[in-house]
């Protein structure tokens, strides 16, 4: 019976050796296949080089050391990236990596790891699986001279993400935020606090649907200089969503700006466009994407433009449309401008081959552009918006004068109205 009992706990360590000596070669070649130039270069959507790497597969880990460079960039990046990835049956997946060096060329021109962090690399660190990546990137403490005397200072923090793959290798989710703790830019002429500083940013993509989304949030940024200035509650919400259509919201706002000038109040820009074909969008983004790769911008125009040629008026065929939701702030507790107003084109109202000829250069009658044209613009302004309007442009000051300070304006069918009057 022990011969028995001893036979199996045999091929049992035997059968768990294999099995473990399969997942670290299992590991090994799937960071191989994510560091394919290839895949880079999809992912960044910039050539990317691969200038070195080195890789040792062990039973229970995988070390290794790769040099990227996006050198036809327009803002180059050269990085070094040292990783190592724990790797057993029963703990899983877990994964480290330090940038010893990133370098930002181009107009920036600046060593992050050097310059920025005091020679402190960034930090990562999560758990994988085989599609699926959660972690942590540590953030050294920011100690930086960004001119002669002025100085940028952020103690460390961590930024959490996760993202997931499909089973092309493509990115299918990806989720970060981050709570960013005080900036100090302090110099000669001029001391700045940003504080309370946090984003939010997520994507999801599949063949059917796209979203993009970010969040940012800032409690207060506090200007100390001889005209000392204090904003707060700022907010700024993005959204895109691709599917039949395409559907996009901006939102940004501002409780309070208090400056020398006196106090501004809820500030509110709201704008939100849609109206063109989801499909179409997707396509003219995969090929502008494989456009990119080249790191070519005349490649990449030329493909904007064939691609408006061939597809223009079905990608405008759902009637594009644009609106200004809000555009308002009060002036102490008074409503100082209150901006709405939407365009749509009226596209099925057009010739079917409108868009291609006038995308090709071709002669077309502007006059069946502005009969499909629906526009609408309505302004509510106080008297003091109205005598800051006149002293900067006296027309429009007269114009205010006899019309406002409620103003509204259409276009509708080749017709304009301003509060009602044909013009």
């Amino acid at each position: 019976m022990k011969y028995l009992v001893s036979g199996v706990a045999v091929l049992a360590l035997t059968g768990s050796g294999w099995a473990q000596y399969q997942l670290g070669q299992e590991v090994g070649a799937r960071v191989d296949e994510q560091l394919n130039p290839e895949t880079l270069s999809r992912w960044s959507g910039v050539p990317v080089e691969v200038l070195a790497n080195d890789q040792q597969r062990g039973l229970l880990e995988t070390r290794g050391s790769v040099r990227l460079a996006t050198p036809t960039s327009d803002v180059p990046v050269d990085m070094t990236v040292e990783y190592v990835i724990h790797h057993s049956l029963l703990g899983g997946i877990h994964w480290e990596a330090d940038l010893p060096t990133l370098y930002v060329g181009g107009p920036v021109n600046l060593s992050l790891t050097d310059q920025m962090f005091a020679g402190k690399p960034l930090h990562v660190s999560g758990e994988m699986g085989l599609s699926k990546a959660t972690g942590t990137l540590l953030v050294p403490e920011t100690n930086w001279l960004v001119e002669d005397n002025d100085r940028l200072s952020i103690e460390a923090f961590p930024v959490q993400f996760q993202l997931e793959l499909d089973g092309d290798n493509r990115l299918s989710a990806y989720e970060s935020k981050a709570e960013v703790p005080p900036m100090h830019l302090d110099g000669t002429d001029v001391s700045l606090l940003v504080s309370g500083l946090s984003w939010e940013h997520r994507y999801e993509g599949s063949p059917e649907h796209l979203l993009g989304q970010f969040d940012l949030t800032i409690h207060e940024i506090r200007e100390n200089s001889s005209l000392p200035v204090v904003a707060s509650g700022i907010t700024n919400h993005v959204e895109t969503r691709i599917a039949t259509e395409v559907a996009s919201t901006m939102s940004f706002g501002i409780e309070t700006i208090n400056s020398p000038l006196g106090t501004m109040n809820n500030l509110l820009l709201q704008t939100s466009f849609g109206g063109l074909d989801g499909s179409l969008t997707r396509q003219l983004l995969d090929q502008l994407d494989d456009a990119g790769q080249s790191g070519d911008p005349e490649l990449v125009m030329e493909e904007l433009s064939r691609f408006l040629e061939q597809h223009a008026d079905q990608w405008f065929a759902r009637a594009p449309w644009f609106r200004l939701d809000h555009f308002r702030f009060d002036q102490g507790d008074e409503p100082f401008i209150d901006l709405s107003g939407n365009l749509t084109l009226q596209t099925g109202q057009l010739p079917d081959d409108f868009f291609s000829v006038l995308m090709k250069g071709d002669a077309v009658d502007s006059q069946a552009l502005m009969g499909v044209l629906d526009a609408s613009v309505d302004m509510a302004l106080s008297q003091d918006a109205i005598a800051l309007a006149t002293l900067s442009n006296p027309l429009m000051g007269d114009l205010l004068a006899s019309n406002g300070p409620a103003i509204s304006f259409r276009i509708s069918q080749g017709q304009m109205t301003l509060n009602g009057n044909r013009l």
